[in-house]
Formats: C-alpha cells, structure tokens, sequence
C-alpha cells in the first residue's frame, strides 16, 4: 500500500524525527527478496546507523523497473521535480532544496541519503520499502518468494498496475499541499495515530523522502554532467577528484555526509592541496544549474528515462505522451510533435557530450 499523505508530510511540521532506523529492522540479513522484475532481485545486509537516517548496504542486478511502473513514476514525479528546479533556478541555481523539501530533510533526519548514491540499488529498495511499509513488503517479498514464476509475474504485474493508477497515485499528488486547510487536517490525522503506529509511519515516510531527494539529485546530475551520481560517487570513492569535483556540485551535502568526501576533504585540507581546494570552491560557488537550461521540464523527463534505464527503448511518440502525463507545456517545450522530441533529444545528447551544463 502507497504511504497514507499523513505518515510522509509530517516531516514539513516538524513533528517527527526520532527513530534511527536499519534495514536488518526490517529484512533477515540473507533473505533473498524480488524486486520488481522476477529476473532480478537484491540480497540485504544490515549496516550500523550513523544517527542521520535508515542506512543499509545490499548487492542486487543492474535495475530498471517495470515500464508502466516508469511511465507512472516519471509522470507523478517530473512536476514535482521540475517545480523544484525552477524554483532553484530562480534563486541564482543555488543546488539546495527549498525550504519545505530542507525542512523534511532535517525533521526525518535524512541527511545521510547521500550513502544511496554509493549504488543505485539501495534508492530502488528506498522506493520499495516506502511504497510498501517494512511489513508490507515482508508480506509481499515472502508471497514472492513462495510463488511460481507465473504468479509471481501476476504479483508484480499488479503491483505495477496499482502504482500507476490514478487511485494509487494520490498520495504522491497531496505530498506537499499548499493548502493549510488540508495541511492541518494531516497532522490531526497524524496524531490520532497511537505512537507505535506513527513511528511506523514515520519509517515508511523516512525510506519514501530518501528516495524522493536521491533521486531527483541523480535526475539532475544526468542533466548536468551526462554521468548518475550513482556512477560518480563510486569513481570518487575510488580515488577519481574530478569526479569529486562533479559530484558535489550536484549535491553539496555530500561534504558534510558522506564519509569518503569528508576524507578527502580534510586530508586536501591537511595537505595543503591548493589545487583540489580551489576545484572544490570552484564547484561549490558555480552550481550546474546557474547555466541557462532550455527546457527543464523536457529535460527532466529525459533524464529520469535515462537514469532508469528505458530512454534509448523508448518511441520518441512514447516520449510525447509521456510529457503529456508530466502536464508539459508542448509549445514551451518545442515538441508539438514527435518529430520535435527527436531534435530536443539531439540537443540534450550534444549537451551531455559537450560538458553542456556542467563548470569544468
């Protein structure tokens, strides 16, 4: 079942922010679980908390969801995400979340999202858990296991067809209402709960809002750089400054936590190295986004398809009414036609293989 809008917006109050949690809370360390495709599948291991948020570490296949389940992602999340780089945009393209998505971020403690970025198995498993609550998805991840291959293609097939309907989306699109009135009665809801029930929330909420903010800086870096930040953190965790450099000019909180990026900070800091210092302040004073984007809202959605692996599979007609679903404008996005996202698609491309974005 998709988070109640309560469990997720309270982080926007205030009013959560207690509970630490592990995955080993919620999976036996060497259980086998299924994850989306029947092909693929993630084996967890429980990793100690550093007090920020859920952390766990897990070995799984290369991922890319189901495409119905893609389409209903991209289509929920691109206006979400596009409202947020605007709004960063507007404000010079300073890369840091707005005040409600920080305010989220510092409540549920989820500084340490950052981790999810060492492999992009664990923002998947992040989107599972909150879809599906830590007990749904043992209830789900055991009815897996024990199925045939035929039921479990029908579980996940339906699994992928309620992520997408309009009904299973709703609580995507009441996240974040502008409304008081529908704000207020959330948080009423919220604490009628009994406090067992809102700490389970709060942790369904906590893998949900990790999902959300790794994934829409991963979006972005693929539109910034060409390159995930699921591929340019591991190359900084193994030695690679320039990746460093481009890393943390998509996400800065990666400095302040992430274990390895503060190591080598430091020890450039310690050393005297003039040269990464100067790198780093370069990135850091001249966010990716400062540059002039064309067309965010088209851009987003190519990136989204590209990170998830579906965007050279799917028909540049898919790709038309897909950014329909995103309510993209087609007169301000330039793609009256398909013929239109073939050339938008062109451009994009020739800005990840020139540098386009990205402050070299």
């Amino acid at each position: 079942m998709p988070p109640p809008a309560a469990s997720i917006r309270q982080g926007v109050s205030g009013a959560v922010g207690k509970s630490v949690l592990k995955l080993s809370d919620c999976l036996d360390g060497a259980k086998v679980v299924k994850i989306l495709s029947p092909e693929r599948h993630c084996r967890a291991k429980p990793l100690q908390s550093d007090g920020n948020g859920p952390v766990f570490i897990e070995e799984m296949e290369k991922f890319r969801p189901d495409k119905a389940l893609t389409v209903g992602l991209v289509a929920k999340l691109a206006p979400e995400y596009v409202e947020i780089l605007r709004e960063l945009q507007g404000k010079g393209g300073w890369i840091r979340m707005p005040e409600r998505q920080e305010a989220i971020i510092k409540n549920l403690k989820l500084s340490n999202y950052v981790q999810l970025y060492e492999d992009e198995k664990r923002i998947n498993l992040s989107l599972m858990f909150g879809l599906m609550g830590e007990d749904g998805f043992k209830e789900w991840s055991a009815e897996i296991d024990a199925a045939g291959p035929e039921k479990q293609q029908a579980f996940l097939d339906e699994l992928a067809a309620n992520a997408t309907t309009d009904e299973g989306g709703e609580w995507l699109d009441e996240m974040l209402p502008d409304d008081p009135e529908k704000i207020e009665a959330q948080r009423k809801l919220f604490e009628s709960f009994t406090e067992e029930e809102k700490q389970k929330l709060i942790r369904q909420g906590q893998f949900f809002w990790q999902f959300f903010f790794a994934s829409f800086y991963n979006f972005l870096s693929v539109m910034i750089h060409g390159q995930k930040l699921t591929s340019l953190v591991p190359q900084a965790m193994a030695g690679d400054d320039g990746a460093l450099c481009k890393a943390i000019q998509v996400d800065r909180r990666l400095l302040s936590f992430h274990r390895s990026f503060m190591d080598r900070h430091m020890k450039a800091q310690n050393d005297g190295d003039k040269e990464l210092l100067d790198k780093i302040g370069y990135r850091l004073a001249n966010p990716g986004t400062r540059g002039k984007i064309r067309y965010p809202g088209l851009y987003m959605v190519f990136s989204m398809l590209e990170a998830m692996n579906w965007l050279d599979d799917f028909s540049h007609s898919e790709i038309l009414d897909l950014c329909d679903k995103a309510k993209l404008d087609r007169y301000q996005n330039r793609i009256e036609d398909a013929n239109y996202v073939t050339k938008r698609l062109r451009e994009y491309r020739r800005m990840q293989e020139t540098g386009g974005l990205s402050m070299h």
